[in-house]
């Protein structure tokens, strides 16, 4: 088994399928995220994976520290580690009931073990839902990205205009001015 560490992108959030996402560089142990650098908008079907031999590389634009990313990287590092904990474990202690039935202790951990694999399997299909962006996350992306990153709200906008909508406008589904649902 290897050891790694390096520096890799995780958290993978607000993606627009076949064009673009945000996602944060960590140093990373074991595919373990640890330290955060700069969140990036990396354009969907350039990033490298690091290997042995070759540093990672990813064709994007360096925006503000994505709280989001930073949040989900570690969100589906606990995930991982405990749904892989829970599926070690599960069928070592149902290895240790089918020899003693009556050790209902060990039937217990197997059942809960199962479950939790269950559920951080679940939950980290959850977050790969939850990384797409609605179309009102991407109207909010492009004006927070226009003053400050404009090659990257340059790539949102082009997104934007080739879908019909103008990131300059209001969100749609709210009416000028009060913040309520538009009646249209």
């Amino acid at each position: 088994m290897f050891i790694t560490a390096g520096e890799k992108l995780f958290g993978r959030v607000d993606r627009v399928p076949g064009r673009f996402y945000i996602a944060t560089p960590f140093l990373f142990f074991c595919e373990f995220p640890i330290f955060p650098g700069r969140s990036y908008l990396v354009l969907e079907g350039t990033q490298v994976d690091p290997t042995i031999f070759r540093k990672g590389s990813f064709v994007g634009f360096s925006i503000y520290w994505s709280f989001k990313s930073i949040l989900m990287a570690w969100f589906r590092a606990v995930l991982a580690f405990v749904g892989s904990a829970g599926g070690v474990l599960a069928p070592l202690m149902y290895l240790v009931y089918f020899r003693d039935t009556s050790n209902l202790q060990a039937r217990y951990i197997a059942v809960a073990a199962t479950v939790v694999a269950f559920l951080c399997l679940m939950a980290y299909l959850f977050t790969r839902w939850l990384e797409l962006a609605s179309p009102r996350r991407v109207m909010a992306l492009a004006r927070h990205l226009e003053g400050k990153y404009p090659k990257a709200a340059l790539v949102v906008q082009s997104y934007l205009n080739e879908i019909g909508l103008d990131p300059s406008t209001a969100v749609p589904g709210q009416s000028q001015g009060t913040g309520e649902p538009s009646a249209e």
